[in-house]
């Protein structure tokens, strides 16, 4: 499993205007992300993308492939960082929010529901389970890890 990154300097205090405003933007940003769902196309069932804070307070993004005939085949945690207030790093790919959707060099996000959608093979979770401590991220079904491999 792994711990994500939020924004880091999020709370530090700075006599500095531009590093207030910078504070300001990422907070928009994470605002705009928080408690939402993002589509990726891809060739099969799909994608998500889901940012929410866990109890702990913890900003967590779990990425989801979809697959035909379940909700989901597989899940995990990702790393993220807000770069500034309409962009976005995770999986080693810069995201710039444009208009509606976050567009990278390889792919498209569109915004799929305002609302956190974590989904296990049978129908969709309850987030208050999931923003617990007991919510672990495991491979949903092994077979197809290991046909990645």
């Amino acid at each position: 499993m792994l711990i994500l990154v939020g924004c880091s300097n999020i709370g530090q205090t700075t006599n500095s205007s531009s590093k207030e405003n910078e504070i300001k933007s990422t907070t928009s940003l994470w605002a705009s992300l928080n408690e939402t769902t993002w589509w990726k196309d891809n060739e099969w069932a799909g994608e998500s993308y889901v940012f929410y804070i866990d109890n702990n307070g913890i900003k967590k993004c779990i990425h989801q492939v979809h697959g035909s005939g379940v909700y989901v085949i597989s899940r995990r945690f990702v790393d993220f960082e807000i770069i500034d207030d309409r962009n976005i790093k995770f999986e080693n790919e810069v995201y710039r929010l444009n208009d509606d959707k976050f567009v990278s060099k390889n792919s498209t996000l569109s915004l799929h529901d305002t609302k956190a959608l974590v989904y296990n093979r049978i129908g969709l979770l309850d987030m208050d389970i999931v923003k617990s401590n007991e919510f672990v991220v495991k491979d949903i079904d092994k077979s197809y890890n290991n046909q990645k491999r």
